[in-house]
C-alpha cells in the first residue's frame, strides 16, 4: 500500500465530505463539523483513501465504505459497538473476522450491514471497526459463526502507514 496523490480539500470538498458522513452517519449530524478544519485527502493504492483532520487519521473509505478510523473512535466518536473478550484480541489485531463466540456484548443500535466498532471488554478501547454480518436480533440468537467482518484494525497496513505519515 503506497500513497498515489496527496493533497488538501477545498472548502466545497469538505463540505462534500461532512453531507457524505451525515449520509453514512445520520446520528453524527450534531457532533461532527469539518468546515473549520484542515481536511487532507491521501488516495492510496488498492482503492484505499484516507482523510486526515487536523493532522489526524478520521475518516478510511475501505471497500468503497465510509468508515471512521479506529484513533477516531478511541477520541469519543459514538457508533454501535461490539465488546470482545481478552481472547479474541489477539486474533482480531491480525486481521481475523469477529465470530459470536467472542463476542460479550453489543450494542442495540446494530442492523445487518452497520458500521460497528470492536471494543475489548478490559480497557473498552477500540481495537478494530467493522461491518456487521447480523442484526441485533441475531445477536440474541445466534451462538456460533462470523458476525462482524474486520475493515481496519491497530496494526493493519493503515494504521502503520499513518504512522509513518505523521497523521495518526
Amino acid at each position: 500500500m503506497e500513497v498515489k496523490n496527496r493533497h488538501y480539500l477545498s472548502s466545497k470538498d469538505v463540505k462534500k465530505l461532512n453531507q457524505d458522513i451525515f449520509r453514512v452517519y445520520p446520528h453524527l449530524e450534531h457532533s461532527v463539523d469539518l468546515k473549520n478544519s484542515t481536511v487532507e485527502a491521501i488516495i492510496l493504492t488498492e482503492n484505499v483513501k484516507l482523510y486526515a483532520v487536523n493532522n489526524k487519521l478520521d475518516w478510511i473509505i475501505v471497500e468503497e465504505k465510509l468508515i471512521p478510523s479506529v484513533s477516531l473512535l478511541n477520541r469519543g466518536l459514538e457508533i454501535p459497538f461490539i465488546t470482545v473478550d481478552m481472547g479474541a484480541i489477539p486474533y482480531i489485531t491480525k486481521g481475523a473476522d469477529v465470530m459470536r463466540p467472542g463476542i460479550v456484548d453489543y450494542s442495540d443500535k446494530i442492523s445487518k450491514g452497520a458500521i460497528v466498532k470492536i471494543i475489548d471488554e478490559k480497557y473498552s478501547k477500540t481495537i478494530a471497526v467493522g461491518e456487521s454480518l447480523i442484526s441485533y436480533e441475531e445477536f440474541k440468537i445466534k451462538k456460533q459463526g462470523k458476525a462482524v467482518r474486520v475493515l481496519h484494525y491497530v496494526g493493519d497496513r493503515i494504521w502503520s502507514l499513518a504512522g509513518s505519515l505523521n497523521i495518526q
